[in-house]
């Protein structure tokens, strides 16, 4: 025990090692809109608006997230606005995440080195460095820790120990109070892992994946049938409950998140075929870490003959066949490969969500890599133990090559993610084409006055979009704001139409546009602008009060108190 004791502070020490310079990392990306911004985590008066329907509208999620919410609101009553805090849980939870896996394959496997290599692997793999650094990324790592603990419960509770395998111990044949425990903990571990992130909704899969991988399993505790169920069921009611119940409502940043996700083109296949260089992608990156960005630009597939997805297809095919073929002599190689394909299919676009590449979906599948690679490492260690010095010490220095460059490369990447005008500008390193980073880019420059130099971001990022609705229209909003800074109304009403236009449920350029309409005379299309905001959202008072103004100019003061009167009332 005392080995595996320090082996845990090993990793613990580790994983804190290669993400410590990212504590001084800003908020950034939606950071501000989740939390330095967000006045519901501020207050604990307001933890019983989580389970109402004004969660998104209040929260900026984007789905139900509750859990990771709460943590919000714990960090802000720890720390207040002091984004060390909020690094510091995020790379404690990594930590836990990284020492669960530990203890996980450790009972698994029965072979504590490719359960700790394992371990170190996931601790210091740069792909998880979105999900550490984007403090709203900590939905990925508190769904792994609770898909991971959940995990953990269920082996203690089914799973027969190395004492009882080793001396053919008799087992009871009715479930203990024991087992009841770990049980009961293991199923409500699941719930907040669902409930953290959706990619969770995976584990069933994996724990009939690991019953038929390892073969462990204790068929006298309880049915083999029942066990599962109960997971089932609760992944069954939280699909079902997340389509209904736990829909997304409401506009957050001009995006109206009632409204269903088309697959691209329209077409599953094009999604499919897209998908396919996707994955191939994400093993890519697993294996060489090496261009790294938070705004991938990923061109759309149309026909299965491209070049580009033939060859991915035929290289995920072959590693499917192999984990077949490998299945009765190398288990855990085949659990690897499963495992990386199962857990990643909530975000292979199967039901569209609207994202097709993002490097935090990596942050569970990223497990079976791990274990794959630390599997392949122990038994090269094993073979070179055999063999002379000089091959033992080249599999050694190989080995703490590859740690020692993730670990860097970890290292290098939180530099990045220091505050958005250096992940931006690093990601137009990468894809010096993305109009996301050029116009978030652009964003930035106009933050610090440096106007010129937004303008021509701006201007680069519409040449080359649309790849998203929304960056447009950021950029053709403040465009439109610099044009009216400079006294350019008319130029500020084309940029602002066409901000509109882009995104018709972005409030904020109509906003803008009623303010120059009022500005210039122009009081009945003022009075459109800021009706059809409210018809939007009913609740923006700032629309209301603008409206209540235009008609009080006009001397319609009736009808400008009636408006008045119902935002008084809305407020008592």
């Amino acid at each position: 025990m005392s080995r595996d004791y320090l082996k845990i502070i090993v990793v613990i020490l580790v994983s804190f090692l290669v993400h410590s310079n990212s504590f001084r990392n800003e908020f950034v990306i939606d950071d501000p809109l989740h939390i330095s911004e967000n006045q519901l985590i501020k207050d604990w008066k307001n933890v019983p608006l989580i389970f109402t329907r004004d969660y998104f509208y209040l929260s900026g999620e984007r789905a139900y997230f509750p859990v990771v919410t709460l943590s919000y609101f714990l960090d802000y009553s720890l720390w207040g606005l002091n984004v060390f805090g909020y690094h510091l849980t995020n790379t404690l939870f990594h930590s836990l995440n990284s020492v669960l896996i530990y203890l996980i394959f450790g009972l698994l496997l029965q072979e504590s080195k490719v359960a700790f290599l394992s371990s170190i692997l996931f601790a210091i793999h740069p792909i998880h460095t979105e999900s550490l650094n984007f403090i709203s990324g900590r939905t990925d790592l508190l769904a792994m820790f609770f898909f991971l603990l959940s995990f953990y419960l269920y082996i203690k509770t089914f799973y027969y120990s190395t004492l009882q395998q080793v001396q053919g111990l008799s087992l009871p044949k009715t479930i203990s109070p024991f087992h009841h425990f770990t049980y009961f903990f293991s199923c409500i571990s699941f719930i907040l892992a669902l409930f953290s992130k959706e990619m969770a909704v995976t584990l069933p899969l994996v724990l009939v994946l690991s019953d038929f991988c390892f073969r462990r399993f204790n068929p006298e505790v309880m049915d083999i049938v029942h066990k599962y169920l109960v997971y089932v069921l609760l992944a069954f009611l939280f699909i079902l409950g997340r389509f209904t119940v736990f829909e997304p409502v409401g506009i957050v940043e001009g995006c109206d998140l009632s409204s269903p996700v088309e697959y691209i083109g329209k077409s599953f296949s094009f999604t499919f075929y897209t998908m396919v260089r996707a994955i191939s992608y994400y093993l890519k990156l697993l294996i060489l870490p090496t261009k790294l960005t938070a705004g991938y630009v990923f061109p759309h597939s149309l026909i299965f003959s491209e070049p580009a997805v033939v060859t991915a297809f035929v290289f995920l095919l072959v590693l499917l066949l192999s984990a077949l073929f490998l299945y009765r002599r190398e288990k855990v190689f085949s659990f690897s490969i499963f495992y990386f394909f199962l857990t990643l299919l909530p975000v292979a676009n199967i039901v569209p969500f609207g994202r097709i590449f993002q490097e935090r979906y990596l942050y569970i599948p990223s497990l079976g890599f791990c274990i794959f690679l630390a599997l392949l490492m122990a038994k090269t260690l094993n073979y070179a133990k055999a063999q002379k010095r000089s091959l033992r010490f080249g599999v050694y220095f190989c080995i703490f090559s590859v740690l020692g460059l993730y670990s860097l490369r970890t290292v290098n990447r939180n530099f990045d993610w220091k505050n958005n005008l250096s992940i931006w500008l690093k990601a137009l390193q990468v894809y010096p084409n993305s109009e996301e980073a050029l116009v978030y880019a652009g964003i930035e420059y106009q933050k610090i006055g440096e106007i010129d130099k937004a303008i021509d971001y701006y201007e680069r990022g519409l040449l080359v979009g649309p790849d998203y609705a929304n960056t447009t229209a950021y950029a053709e909003n403040n465009l439109g704001l610099i044009e009216m800074s400079r006294n350019n109304y008319e130029k500020a009403i084309s940029h602002f139409k066409k901000a509109r236009e882009a995104l018709p449920g972005f409030t904020t350029p109509r906003m803008n546009l009623a303010g120059v309409y009022v500005r210039e005379g122009y009081f009945q299309q003022a009075i459109n602008e800021y009706e059809e905001i409210l018809s939007i959202d009913p609740n923006f008072e700032d629309a209301r009060r603008g409206l209540a103004m235009v008609y009080f100019a006009l001397g319609d003061h009736q009808k400008g108190q009636e408006i008045i009167e119902k935002i008084k009332k809305k407020k008592i």
